[in-house]
């Protein structure tokens, strides 16, 4: 919290959005920063944690007109892509600075990931297996004491009270992301997961989920492929390497990709 909250007004991350700039960052926020920037590369652009000023854009635009059923004008949308991309972020052991004034980080689609990685890495390191760590995203250590792999049940994006299919982990992370998971208006058609190349909530899927070793990458490319047309999915996977993905279209299909 005191480093990637976005509402404590102390964390690192609020004081990087508000300045621009930090001096002396923690290794935490290095190490999240700098494989932002790596999965940003890798997914094409997909990846993008300088999306933030599109969250204040659609979030303050329904917030002042509620009950209105069209998205921000293609100018205020423009504006605010202007401070997207992160490759607009100069991080340094010393300090990271963004390179224009006005852009926003969130790390809302890596940190839990990566939070996770690190308690599991603890426990292990501690002496401490066959445990399944649950903060937001999963990771599984070991096998299940009873000998068996893990049992994540996948959400079904239309109810989150119910589950579409079972998957089975040992030494591997599962994470999903859902355009549902955060909506603006009442009808749910424009939610957090912003295309960064167009500053539009993506509708290609309703779920995107991944299983890989770590929980971070997890995390951050479940965002990616959401975001993704499926017909790119393949190539980003394979690109990336060592991950099971199952993509759920807006149509309702199911597709599945391994590496």
């Amino acid at each position: 919290e005191r480093v990637f909250s976005l509402h404590r007004t102390n964390s690192n991350l609020s004081a990087l959005n508000r300045d621009g700039y930090i001096d002396a960052p923690g290794a935490d926020l290095i190490n999240v920063l700098s494989n932002s920037i790596q999965f940003g590369h890798q997914t094409d652009g997909a990846f993008d944690i300088t999306v933030q000023p599109l969250w204040h854009l659609f979030s303050e635009h329904f917030a002042r007109q509620p009950g209105i059923q069209t998205g921000p004008s293609s100018r205020d949308i423009e504006n605010a892509l202007d401070l997207v991309g992160y490759e607009k972020i100069d991080v340094s052991k010393g300090r990271v600075r963004f390179a224009r004034q006005g852009m926003a980080v969130t790390l809302n689609g890596i940190a839990q990931g990566y939070i996770t990685d690190r308690v599991a890495d603890l426990l292990r390191d501690q002496g401490i297996q066959q445990v399944l760590v649950e903060l937001g995203e999963t990771r599984a250590l070991d096998d299940h004491p009873d000998g068996r792999p893990w049992r994540i049940g996948l959400a079904d994006p239309a109810d989150p009270n119910k589950t579409t299919e079972t998957v089975e982990i040992a030494n591997e992370s599962v994470a999903t992301s859902a355009g549902s998971g955060t909506v603006f208006d009442g009808n749910g058609h424009y939610h957090h997961l912003f295309d960064p190349r167009n500053g539009k909530p993506t509708k290609h899927h309703i779920s995107a989920s991944v299983i890989t070793k770590r929980a971070t990458t997890a995390d951050a490319m479940s965002t990616a492929l959401f975001v993704l047309p499926t017909s790119q999915v393949e190539e980003v996977i394979m690109r990336i390497g060592g991950m099971k993905a199952v993509i759920t279209t807006a149509e309702g299909n199911t597709h599945r990709f391994v590496s």
